[in-house]
């Protein structure tokens, strides 16, 4: 598999997966091109909230959720250069606390409950030199 991909400004750019044009930005590119072929058949969810018990929030750049039978799969974060995980972040991928997927970017996956124990967690890094024009 190829992916085919050009800058289109900044942090963005277009890239070519399975056939299909996706203009986005820069983390959204990054988990494509380590995930493309194992996650081609489910739902990518980019920018959604997910809310502790104490109503604190945390974003997830993407989640997979797999599309028969509507389980997250995968939670996603993506980083740059030598970006850290924020204080809520950390609370989810290094404290391993749950939050519930909340507002309109979860779409159906609303209400779901994940944490880094019962679902796949990772965060993704890309060099800063990567993303230079």
């Amino acid at each position: 598999m190829e992916l085919v991909s050009k800058f289109c400004g900044h942090n963005e750019i277009s890239v070519e997966v399975f056939g299909r044009s996706v203009k986005s930005n820069i983390r959204l590119w990054v988990f494509w091109k380590d995930s493309s072929v194992e996650f081609k058949n489910d739902e990518v969810i980019d920018q959604v909230t997910g809310k502790f018990s104490d109503g604190t929030t945390t974003k997830f750049d993407n989640i997979v959720v797999d599309s028969k039978t509507g389980k997250v799969k995968l939670v996603n974060e993506t980083k740059t250069g030598n970006a850290k995980l924020s204080k809520q972040q950390k609370r989810y991928h290094k404290d391993g606390e749950s939050v519930e997927l909340t507002g309109g970017n979860a779409k159906d996956a609303a209400g779901t409950t994940v944490n880094k124990n019962s679902t796949n967690t990772r965060v993704s890094r890309v060099k800063k030199e990567d993303i230079k024009q």
